[in-house]
């Protein structure tokens, strides 16, 4: 049996020089719904905010139009395509 030799990098991931200068963002994916298996994967992006204080509600259906905070919502994201979500 010969031996391979496992490659690090093959120059498709970015350098950690390239991420330095990246925006981040705090997302949440469904990696794990026995009852839905068409959820997994979906992701709740949050949004940025230079406040502390911001709240935000994360839940099944739609915002209430009384709600004070704002609603996030999983949706399944795909390159160039606008994510869609689900109830």
């Amino acid at each position: 049996m010969t031996q391979s030799q496992t490659l690090t990098s093959d120059g498709a991931a970015p350098s950690l020089e390239q991420l330095a200068g990246a925006p981040t963002a705090l997302a949440l994916v469904i990696a794990w719904a026995p009852g839905e298996p068409g959820r997994v994967g979906d992701v709740c992006v949050v949004p940025a905010s230079k406040s502390e204080t911001l709240a935000f509600t994360l839940g099944r259906g739609r915002a209430r139009a009384d709600g004070d905070d704002a609603r996030l919502e999983f949706a399944r994201h795909r390159p160039g395509a606008a994510p869609g979500g689900r109830p």
